[in-house]
């Protein structure tokens, strides 16, 4: 990020890089669902789909990329599990935050008021599995499922 100072009413301005916008509209996002309603934790994935989700909102052209892994785990029918149980402590590896990604476009897909009663019910304490329940009527086993089919059938045809 370069600071350039115009003495024309006292004016900074900022030029942003690429990569800057794509790490502030991360980290922003991440600020953004912790302060949300009140500071509860969202599952890792889903803090993680959500950043990665508005870094592709910032700049489309990141989409193909990010697509890209959950079309492997997909194709190759990698379970995705884990990632959706991990706990903050232990990270994500590189893939797996594409995966995230693509979970959050899944389910903003799905419904967007049902996405934002999601969110809401887990900044309100419930646990995903009730919280996803309520707002989609499905089971994390159900949500992996429909990702699955989201990722073969749609992704694959480049939407």
């Amino acid at each position: 990020m370069d600071a350039v100072w115009q003495g024309v009413n006292d004016v900074v301005r900022l030029a942003f890089r690429a990569s800057d916008q794509e790490l502030f509209a991360h980290e922003g996002t991440h600020a953004f669902f912790q302060l949300y309603k009140k500071p509860v934790d969202l599952p890792l994935w889903l803090h993680e789909g959500l950043a990665e989700f508005m870094t592709v909102v910032n700049d489309k052209g990141l989409r193909s990329q990010k697509q890209s892994w959950a079309k492997v785990y997909a194709q190759r029918g990698t379970p995705i599990g884990g990632i959706l149980t991990r706990q903050a402590a232990q990270g994500l590896q590189y893939p797996e935050y594409n995966v995230s990604y693509t979970l959050v476009d899944f389910l903003v897909a799905a419904g967007r008021a049902k996405f934002k009663k999601f969110v809401d019910n887990l900044k309100d304490g419930k646990d995903q599995e009730t919280a996803l329940k309520d707002a989609y009527g499905w089971t994390l086993d159900d949500l992996q499922r429909r990702w699955r089919v989201y990722v073969n059938k749609v992704l694959a045809r480049g939407n």
